[in-house]
């Protein structure tokens, strides 16, 4: 009997793989692949619609994901949420280097959809209105912000590294953990940013990110959760006072409008 596996799907990209640029081997009727696949922690080249190469790696403990240098792959091919693509794999095939093959073929770009002057105008009102809520934009550059300045959050802060991934939006399967860091003694940190959520769901989701690490990445290590906020929440305090692992925190963003003689 062959061990040969020939694999091909279609997908589209959803929010999550492109915000931290993974790939989760699974089409668009919900059917999942990845044991099909080269098993975890196997370097793996991808080569695109184009015939531009780069390599990657099937996720360390995620059986279908692929990430680890698909950063390229998504930047290249301006990869963003609803994207189509197509997946081929050949298990006899193999790059000179002796990795396993993936090709991803962008079908279709996803589609903006027009939004109504009227209603553009009432949704710019709304989000001038709500002050407590950090624009997304300014979300992505306080995490690109506390990546290369961890040790503001806390001394010897260092981002959780393995095998060439790090910990900014590190894929589970319970979902992305925007941050994943080691502490000088040792203790792995998952740091989120609240986002505008419910003190329940934070708290609830940071829960289930420090319970997967425990299972599969902590081998025994204490782990522990840091919440960031923008907002005065009493309802999250009371929440986060409940759990002695987690400990919440809270930011400032500030502009300052200067006369032309202050400049």
């Amino acid at each position: 009997m062959s061990n040969e596996t020939k694999i091909e799907f279609t997908k589209t990209i959803s929010a999550g793989e492109a915000r931290s640029r993974h790939l989760n081997l699974t089409d668009d009727a919900g059917r999942t692949y990845g044991r099909r696949f080269p098993d975890r922690g196997t370097r793996i080249a991808i080569i695109d619609g184009a015939d531009r190469r780069t390599n990657a790696r099937k996720h360390n403990y995620n059986d279908n994901q692929i990430w680890s240098g698909l950063q390229r792959w998504h930047d290249e091919n301006v990869i963003t949420p609803g994207t189509r693509i197509k997946v081929k794999y050949d298990s006899t095939e193999r790059s000179p280097e002796g990795f396993p093959v993936v090709h991803l073929e962008v079908l279709d770009v996803a589609a903006v959809p027009a939004i109504p002057p009227a209603l553009s105008q009432a949704k710019t009102e709304e989000a001038t209105d709500q002050t407590s809520e950090l624009p997304i934009s300014l979300e992505r550059q306080l995490e690109d912000f506390l990546v290369v300045n961890l040790g503001m959050l806390e001394a010897g802060l260092q981002l959780y590294r393995e095998d060439g991934d790090e910990g900014r939006q590190y894929p589970t399967e319970v979902g992305i953990i925007d941050l994943l860091c080691v502490r000088a003694n040792g203790e792995l940190l998952v740091v989120e940013l609240k986002r505008g959520r419910s003190s329940d769901v934070v708290v609830g989701q940071i829960s289930r990110y420090m319970g997967w690490v425990v299972r599969h990445i902590a081998n025994g290590r204490p782990v522990k959760g840091l919440i960031l906020t923008y907002d005065q929440d009493d309802e999250l305090r009371y929440a986060v006072a409940a759990n002695p692992n987690i400990e919440l925190k809270r930011f400032k963003l500030r502009l300052e409008i200067l006369p032309d003689e202050e400049l």
